[in-house]
């Protein structure tokens, strides 16, 4: 992962969910938060077929790491660090595919 100084290496399967914020995106791990200069989008290219799911124009979280969805207040979905991750109305149906077939 580029950031400011360097690279940080990080095994994919140690990614809980990456959040996008313009041309930046902040990768999640259970023991960091990294911040890298490259776009979401970019990242879920890279990341396609590795049980990550583009869940919201924010959001790709990985498939193997959630630990709770919720319709409590949207949709949503909790991931091992207590954070929660929304999901957009239009991938509901795509995310229900996916768990369901899993």
């Amino acid at each position: 992962i580029p950031v400011n100084d360097g690279f940080v290496f990080v095994h994919t399967t140690d990614i809980l969910y990456c959040e996008g914020e313009n041309n930046y995106t902040t990768i999640y791990t259970a023991n960091s938060k990294i911040v890298s200069s490259k776009t979401l989008k970019e990242y879920d290219e890279m990341l396609a077929g590795n049980s990550f799911f583009r869940c919201h124009k924010s959001f790709l979280v990985n498939m193997n790491h959630i630990q709770k969805f919720s319709r409590a207040e949207g949709l949503r979905l909790l991931m091992p660090n207590g954070n929660w991750v929304d999901v957009s109305v239009r991938k509901k149906d795509e995310f229900f595919d996916l768990i369901q077939n899993k």
